[in-house]
């Protein structure tokens, strides 16, 4: 009140407001003498909110590892590798239809006279359905006449006659990465099956383009050169025909060295009257002395076999 009393040109209001703030001021200094210096400071450092990137690294730490080279970009990702692998053989057996079981040794060899049979190709990684239907066709020229109409199978484990099972198309076809998948790594053989037609089976001359590649060699009998494969095929052949040859040779030869009998006149003959069919036509037997002459003949010899 003595304030009041010495400072007669204030209101109420102004004296309660001052009041307010000095005791506020004077309740501050308390607390700033009370709380020590290294205390003083924790409230403004606590407060600080963290920012996402933090708040992901610490909820998701094994996307957002903050370490090396990636410290300051903690939400890269490392971008896809797309291996890529070193072209590999692969073994095909284009068939001549459709079947379910796996050729036998002697079709096989039948097969590859005909320009089918088996044929290695190089894939790549990146190849793609066309391209492995052209370099098909390329290798095996009767598959131009399937116009695609054919389908990848392979055949079970085992030995013989196998069963075959169709490998399964993806959205792009026969991919490079589906015949690599297919064959083991190449290590197992495809067989290329025809679904609508019938592929001839008429054995190819030696020197056709389907044998362009293969090795030759030359028989022992006939002296021709031929694919090694087709050789297999071809002794049984050349032998038989080297044998018929022979027994013809060998008629021929005991036919020239026999010479035809002469037939005389009956009497001569060593043989019976019922051979004498054998006798060339025209020739008149004699009733009288029974010996045969030329119908020319017969009428001179009647006049003077009777005077004998």
């Amino acid at each position: 009140m003595r304030r009041m009393e010495n400072q007669p040109g204030r209101s109420q209001a102004q004296y309660d407001q001052s009041s307010a703030t000095e005791a506020a001021q004077h309740f501050m200094s308390l607390l700033t003498r009370a709380i020590p210096e290294d205390q003083r400071q924790g409230p403004s450092t606590s407060m600080e909110r963290p920012t996402v990137a933090s708040e992901m690294a610490r909820s998701f730490p094994g996307y957002f590892k903050r370490n090396g080279k990636n410290r300051s970009h903690p939400f890269r990702r490392p971008a896809k590798v797309v291996t890529t692998w070193k072209p590999l053989d692969v073994s095909f057996f284009l068939l001549d239809s459709k079947t379910d079981t796996s050729p036998s040794i002697s079709a096989e060899l039948e097969l590859m006279q005909a320009g089918l049979g088996k044929r290695a190709l190089s894939i790549t990684s990146d190849l793609t359905h066309s391209e492995l239907s052209s370099s098909l066709r390329t290798t095996y020229p009767k598959m131009n006449d399937l116009q695609d109409r054919w389908l990848l199978f392979k055949a079970a484990g085992g030995n013989g006659r196998r069963k075959l099972s169709a490998i399964a198309l993806e959205a792009e076809g026969y991919t490079g990465s589906v015949i690599k998948r297919a064959s083991g790594g190449g290590k197992q053989m495809l067989y290329i099956v025809p679904l609508q037609d019938e592929l001839d089976l008429t054995p190819l001359p030696a020197d056709a383009p389907e044998f362009a590649r293969m090795p030759t060699a030359t028989c022992k009998q006939c002296k021709t050169v031929m694919p090694l494969q087709v050789l297999a095929l071809h002794i049984d052949h050349c032998n038989k025909t080297s044998s018929s040859e022979t027994e013809e040779a060998d008629v021929v030869f005991l036919e020239e060295a026999t010479p035809n009998p002469v037939l005389g006149p009956c009497t001569d003959a060593p043989w019976s009257n019922e051979q004498h069919c054998f006798q060339q036509a025209g020739e008149v037997q004699c009733p009288v002395c029974t010996r045969t002459f030329p119908g020319s003949d017969i009428e001179l010899h009647a006049s003077f076999c009777g005077e004998r």
